[in-house]
């Protein structure tokens, strides 16, 4: 029982979907249809306006019965809440990095290999604007002193 996180490896934009295991199933946590489906049956699925959502974790109550989100009132609850579970999750920053800045509107995260790629590209510029030469200005100017 409980959760486990497979975080996939960044493939912009065009990348696998983070898959959270609650309670023996897994589910792939698709950010922009902002819901959670199954892996193997995708209309076993549930949104994420049905999680606790705060600054650093989600908060979400476990249906055994159905393996699936608690969706009932509040009689239901207090019918069931003996066998319902709540489960704490890290916050959908820390699942789902990538999409959650796609989601956001911001650029790629950068790879280790980006940022090398981006200071070697940095270098080679400054070394090109050292080695600039500065061409003297050839318009015609009024000289002082004596002409020849």
């Amino acid at each position: 029982m409980g959760y486990k996180i497979r975080a996939m490896s960044q493939n912009w934009p065009a990348r696998k979907l983070v898959e959270i295991e609650i309670d023996e199933v897994s589910f792939y946590l698709d950010l922009r249809l902002w819901e959670c489906r199954s892996v193997h049956d995708f209309s076993k699925k549930f949104s994420l306006d049905q999680v606790v959502m705060t600054q650093d974790k989600m908060i979400l109550c476990w249906d055994p019965r159905t393996n699936n989100v608690f969706k009932g009132d509040h009689h239901d609850y207090s019918l069931r809440k003996d066998e319902l579970l709540w489960y704490q999750l890290p916050s959908i920053e820390k699942l789902d990095p990538v999409g959650y800045s796609a989601l956001m509107g911001y650029p790629p995260l950068m790879t280790a290999t980006d940022m090398k790629k981006e200071a070697m590209r940095q270098a080679s510029n400054q070394q090109v604007n050292r080695k600039a030469i500065k061409i003297p200005d050839t318009r015609s100017r009024k000289r002082k002193g004596k002409h020849l």
